[in-house]
């Protein structure tokens, strides 16, 4: 559960730097657009970078994330949906862990003792949703049996490294 949460806020800031890219780049692409729509809004452009420095400065604004969301939702929703799923998918395949199992000292690993494969990859995060949602209750099968339910619905393990 841990190396989850870990994983989930680093997905975040991933995100964030994105969507941060993409505002810094649909602004450099048609800067009288931006200025047009900040008159006409009223809401200050660039928006995640803003959402940013509200968090550095210890005041997160929320609605500006979401007034940039709204902005570019195309953007935003591949941003938010895809780009965690590629992020653990790739290393989980490549390297037999998540950034949080590596900080962990863990890895995930097939039967035979084989890094995971994208399609079991894949099926595993979204398997860690399915642990995740009721509760963690997915999660806690580990205790009970050794696995988590993504682990089980799988035939991964998961280990020191």
């Amino acid at each position: 559960m841990v190396a989850f949460g870990i994983d989930l806020v680093l997905g975040m800031v991933l995100v964030l730097l994105v969507l941060v890219a993409q505002e810094q780049w649909r602004e450099a692409a048609d800067p009288q657009r931006v200025r047009q729509s900040e008159v006409n809004d009223q809401d200050p452009p660039p928006f995640y970078l803003r959402f940013l420095q509200s968090i550095g400065q210890g005041t997160p604004e929320p609605l500006l994330l979401n007034q940039g969301v709204n902005r570019e939702p195309g953007v935003a929703a591949a941003a938010i949906l895809g780009l965690p799923w590629l992020f653990g998918l790739l290393f989980h395949a490549w390297l037999g862990r998540s950034p949080g199992k590596a900080l962990l000292g863990l890895r995930t690993y097939t039967a035979s003792g084989e890094p995971i494969p994208l399609g079991k990859a894949s099926v595993r995060y979204f398997g860690k949703w399915m642990s995740a949602l009721p509760l963690f209750l997915g999660y806690f099968m580990a205790f009970a049996g050794g696995k988590a339910l993504h682990d089980r619905m799988n035939a991964t393990m998961v280990d020191k490294a």
